[in-house]
């Protein structure tokens, strides 16, 4: 999770996204991983 963050936040610089879509990526990776979790 911590390499995907600040892989996120590398890209956020090169190409800078509102923190709307940001937050809506990191959700989405969230809600991803914690399925893999329950299934």
């Amino acid at each position: 999770m911590e390499s995907f963050i600040s892989s996120l936040i590398k890209a956020d610089k090169e190409n800078p996204l509102n923190p709307e879509e940001l937050e809506s990526i990191t959700l989405t990776k969230r809600s991803e991983e914690i399925f893999k979790f329950i299934h």
